[in-house]
């Protein structure tokens, strides 16, 4: 544990990650597991006092300065977030380093230069390795291994694995060819898993290489041609690891905060901004894709082609501003009664497309007379203690088998609809099979 002390790092994360949970008895409960570590691994009352009290300064130093940024800083998704990241771990670390000057001449016989730069380095060198997968760690689900296109890694596909088994080889090389320049030989791995999978998944592979060597240096199985007994020799091997994971992890906090950019950007293309469902192009595409993936399989499908009644009228007497929320809360209202695999899309002005693959026509039609009846029961509010009732009518074509034209089956769905409204509005029409 020497080589590597991984609880003030994670004790920093779990409190910037949580800031609820910093609170005095957090603290307290801290110092007392921080001192009873040390007493039960063999020291003093003196050391564990002073060591834990050196260990919680640092701790307090990065809490309060990463409460001072922004969420999306302090999770690392901004790519100027690696720029206060460095700022506040550094100096976090130079506050330990600073006890450590008060510490070790009176209890290890040391140097206040001495106890400065070695505690120093230690911190920096933990903060940097563990600190990033506590603060990126993915909310509400198990940690995956994700590459930029968002697909998890399944089975053993060569150029999924390809970043991972060069990172495993540039540790063999290094265990093999163990020379001053060995410690490079994992950067080129590392520096690929950053560009190929996601921000936690490049900080969890940057935290076991840089443990795994740091562990191997302590027991003695590296030694890249260094006698790491002279003076500040360890240290300055510290600060190589440090620089060594800086760029790799910088790379990996870059790449995921473009990434997200474009994710937005292709959202604003795709997705019309009042509803938030598909616009018609990103309908058109999405739909498309999806009939294509079904089709050879002989799964059945269905369209449906939605219009809300009367909603001109709606602009007319209540303006647009309540014509829009009718379009909202239309459209929110039809989600609901929809799978994830389902699309809905604004068709244009009132008018809403569904698909919905791998549905029966019975299936379909029963969906279709939910979202009627759903639509008919919610009211949308008014200025005042008003409401305003709305229905919509639907046309609905089913196939048995995965139709081979969308726009073919919209227009079936389309002539549906029509017929929905002239027999009276809020009601479902089925266009005739195929």
């Amino acid at each position: 544990m020497a080589a590597f002390w991984p609880a003030n790092a994670v004790l920093l994360g779990v409190l910037v990650r949580w800031p609820t949970l910093a609170r005095p008895f957090a603290w307290c409960a801290a110092a007392i597991a921080l001192v009873s570590a040390d007493l039960l691994t063999g020291g003093t009352w003196a050391k564990a006092t002073h060591l834990s009290a050196a260990n919680l300064v640092g701790v307090a130093v990065g809490y309060l300065l990463f409460m001072r940024l922004s969420p999306e800083h302090r999770t690392l998704r901004s790519t100027q977030s690696m720029v206060y990241f460095l700022l506040i771990v550094t100096l976090a670390s130079l506050a330990v380093g600073l006890a450590g000057m008060f510490i070790n001449p009176r209890l290890f016989g040391g140097t206040p230069v001495s106890g400065l730069w070695f505690w120093f380095t230690s911190e920096l060198v933990d903060y940097l390795v563990i600190l990033p997968v506590v603060l990126t760690m993915p909310a509400w689900q198990r940690p995956r291994l994700i590459n930029r296109r968002g697909s998890v890694l399944q089975g053993l596909a060569a150029r999924q694995l390809l970043p991972v088994c060069t990172l495993l080889l540039g540790a063999l090389l290094t265990k093999v060819f163990n020379g001053p320049g060995a410690i490079a030989y994992l950067v080129p791995g590392l520096l690929w898993c950053a560009l190929s999978y996601s921000l936690f998944a490049t900080a969890v592979l940057i935290l076991i290489s840089s443990a795994w060597v740091l562990m191997a240096v302590s027991a003695g199985q590296l030694h890249f041609g260094a006698d790491f007994s002279a003076p500040y020799a360890l240290q300055s091997f510290r600060i190589a690891i440090a620089l060594i994971v800086m760029g790799p992890l910088t790379v990996a906090t870059v790449m995921d905060a473009r990434n997200q950019l474009l994710r937005q950007w292709l959202h604003a293309a795709t997705h019309d901004p009042l509803t938030d469902c598909l616009n018609r192009s990103g309908f058109a595409d999405q739909a498309a894709s999806s009939l294509s993936a079904l089709r050879g399989t002989d799964r059945p499908a269905a369209v449906l082609m939605l219009d809300i009644d009367h909603f001109k009228m709606v602009n007319d007497r209540h303006g647009h501003a309540i014509g829009d929320q009718v379009l909202a809360a239309t459209a929110a209202q039809i989600a609901r009664s929809l799978r994830s695999t389902d699309l809905l899309g604004r068709w244009g002005g009132e008018e809403f497309a569904i698909l919905l693959p791998n549905c029966s026509p019975e299936e379909a039609l029963q969906v279709a007379q939910r979202i009627c009846g759903q639509c008919a029961q919610q009211r949308v509010p008014l200025p005042g203690t008003d409401t305003l009732g709305i229905t919509v009518s639907i046309g609905l074509a089913s196939f048995p088998t995965t139709p081979e034209s969308l726009e073919a089956a919209l227009a079936q769905a389309d002539e549906a609809l029509y017929r929905a409204k002239g027999q009276g509005r809020n009601r479902v029409a089925v266009a005739p099979p195929p």
